[in-house]
């Protein structure tokens, strides 16, 4: 019986594995023009990432803390295959942000581990070379509150939380999309 019972628990898993790993529909809430409903993080225990985000002491935040004109936060799964791909993208994405002095002065990026363990983001960053925060959702909380349906998945935000751009899947034009975040950050 004990077999059976962690059989469908493995099953489940796969499946909603599957279900987030896969981009099948994109989601009203999380389309551009829409703000995102507010929701906690857990800040970074390095104090260079809390420095980075302009959040230090908080032991929570939100993006609205986030002292910059644009946000770009990343979704991603560590069991995600396409997260892996695009772990790489992410990373030219905060060194182009890094190496421009107008991008870095007001751009912030940041990635949510969903359904993630502290332990296991830091294994992820570790593997993948990630100098940009990657924040733990180990309860589920932002998956739910956000209804996620597809990662990975790239959100452009101002600094009230409006959804300026959402790419889903993994990102086949770093260049675009940096284009794409110059011209949305010269409008604020």
């Amino acid at each position: 019986m004990k077999k059976q019972s962690l059989s469908y628990v493995i099953s489940f898993a796969l499946i909603l594995q599957i279900m987030i790993c896969c981009p099948l529909y994109a989601d009203d809430l999380l389309s551009p023009g829409n703000t995102l409903p507010k929701f906690e993080m857990t800040a970074p225990k390095n104090p260079e990432q809390c420095n980075y985000l302009g959040i230090e002491g908080k032991k929570k935040f939100t993006l609205s803390n986030i002292p910059s004109k644009l946000v770009i936060v990343e979704f991603f799964n560590i069991f995600c295959p396409k997260c892996h791909a695009q772990a790489p993208k992410a990373n030219q994405i905060y060194a182009f942000i890094e190496g421009d002095q107008g991008l870095k002065q007001d751009v912030k990026m940041l990635a949510v581990g969903l359904l993630g363990k502290p332990d296991e983001m830091a294994a992820y960053q570790q593997k993948f070379d990630i100098a940009f925060p990657l924040i733990p959702d180990e309860n589920g909380q932002i998956v739910q509150t956000l209804n996620i349906s597809a990662i990975p998945q790239t959100l452009i935000l101002d600094q009230n939380g409006k959804i300026l751009s959402n790419h889903t899947g993994l990102m086949d034009d770093v260049d675009a999309f940096m284009l794409e975040t110059r011209k949305l950050l010269k409008q604020k």
